[in-house]
């Protein structure tokens, strides 16, 4: 095909080789070096915030919580939650 390049993608070995005959051994661990703790100094930092930021994102649609305001008890008799017994209140009104 006329007018057409062939252009390879430079993969990883490649990439390292080519690296590591332009500056070596040394130039490898310094650069790396200085990338893997520019990544974890971010982490660090970042880490907790976008934890904190998710949380506010999901929880930003949930509805307001709404006051639940209960009116008097009548007869002013409490009876447990977990009571097995049934009991008759008698309101008069």
């Amino acid at each position: 095909k006329s007018g057409y390049k062939y252009y390879k993608v430079p993969r990883f070995w490649r990439t390292l080789r080519e690296m590591i005959s332009t500056a070596g051994w040394r130039s490898l661990w310094v650069g790396s070096t200085a990338r893997v703790l520019t990544m974890a100094t971010s982490g660090l930092l970042l880490g907790p915030l976008f934890e904190y930021a998710h949380l506010v994102s999901t929880d930003a649609p949930r509805p307001l919580r709404q006051r639940l305001v209960l009116g008097e008890d009548p007869g002013r008799t409490i009876v447990h939650p977990r009571s097995t017994r049934d009991m008759f209140i008698d309101v008069k009104t």
